[in-house]
């Protein structure tokens, strides 16, 4: 991750270092800032991000983040593993996490998409709570150690329930395992917007509006959740 050569080629989806051979998902390397400000309101500063797209093929990923970024520069701190190039928690999953954060300390976002990819197979005479929980305390008691951020993305049932919170695919070891939780959800008649509902341990609990843009991104919403 400290690696410094600029001199790069990319050979059959990896970036190829010709100075010293170092290969690399292509995907991993992109030059420049990511993200200036979250939803175009809250200012950030620039940080190392690992992002593990584990269900994304690399030409998908590269085509959203062109059409994010337009013509923009692709970030220098950003680092992606798309489908196949990383492993799951229980075939060295966590190991690997710790390497990376060995070789790159300055990391302080890691994003793992999906839950179900990452977490190992369900095992014959074990609960979903159990399993669930087990999967989460690893990755909390791994970012609490690291103090940096850990977003696990999951998927919502088909069915809505009177508690948003309840549409969480899965038992609630999930839940039991997470600081925090947050919920996507659709907005009746407003296909462009969705709300995200916030609930944790350190936060609270409350709702927000966002409106989705032509430019890809996700901006903060005045209107009223009805």
């Amino acid at each position: 991750f400290n690696h410094r050569h600029q001199n790069w080629c990319s050979c059959e989806q990896r970036a190829v270092c010709k100075q010293c051979g170092l290969q690399l998902p292509s995907l991993a390397l992109y030059p420049a800032e990511f993200v200036r400000k979250a939803f175009d309101a809250v200012p950030t500063e620039s940080e190392w991000v690992l992002f593990l797209a584990l269900e994304e093929p690399p030409h998908r990923t590269k085509r959203r983040l062109g059409e994010i970024l337009k013509n923009g520069e692709y970030p220098d701190k950003l680092y992606f593993f798309p489908i196949g190039t990383f492993p799951r928690s229980d075939q060295g999953g966590m190991e690997k996490l710790e390497q990376c954060m060995k070789e790159c300390p300055g990391i302080r976002l890691i994003v793992i998409d999906t839950l179900a990819k990452w977490k190992r197979p369900k095992k014959a005479h074990t609960s979903d709570y159990d399993e669930d929980y087990q999967v989460m305390s690893q990755l909390h008691e791994f970012a609490n150690k690291h103090e940096i951020a850990v977003v696990v993305i999951h998927h919502t049932k088909k069915t809505r329930g009177e508690d948003v919170f309840e549409e969480i695919s899965g038992g609630m070891g999930i839940q039991a395992g997470a600081d925090t939780l947050i919920v996507m959800g659709l907005v009746q008649g407003k296909p462009d917007h969705r709300v995200l509902s916030y609930r944790g341990r350190d936060i609270g609990e409350y709702d927000k509006v966002f409106k989705f843009m032509e430019n890809g991104r996700w901006v903060l919403s005045e209107e009223e959740i009805i």
